[in-house]
């Protein structure tokens, strides 16, 4: 069975499938660099005691761990944003025009009326 390329289910399950795939590049061209620079903090900072306080000393406050973990967090909420448009997108297709919830069908039979 093929759906009409006009309705409103197929326009969702298209527009779902072409957002969902769009993560990749995303990933790339935002949180790649973030990754690597946090990368490099793992590097630079594996043999520096946790309770170090001056570890950072120095560093330009826009390239501190702790704004690179708060940018890296506040990238991958957008990238899962990205992956709940598309979820909404296509569980939104599926649901279009169908009874999700009918009890109209439902009926209790015992053994005793069923001859």
């Amino acid at each position: 069975m093929t759906e009409d390329r006009s309705s409103l289910p197929f326009k969702f399950n298209v527009a779902a499938a072409g957002i969902l795939p769009s993560i990749i590049p995303f990933t790339f061209a935002f949180i790649g660099s973030t990754n690597a620079k946090l990368d490099q903090k793992l590097e630079d900072f594996a043999s520096i005691p946790l309770e170090d306080r001056t570890a950072e000393k120095g560093v330009k406050k826009e390239e501190t761990t702790h704004v690179l973990l708060d940018r890296w967090a506040t990238l991958n909420l957008a990238r899962a944003g990205i992956i709940a448009v598309a979820s909404v997108l296509s569980i939104w297709a599926a649901v279009d025009g169908r009874e999700a919830f009918s009890f109209g069908k439902i009926a209790l039979s015992s053994g005793a009326n069923r001859m």
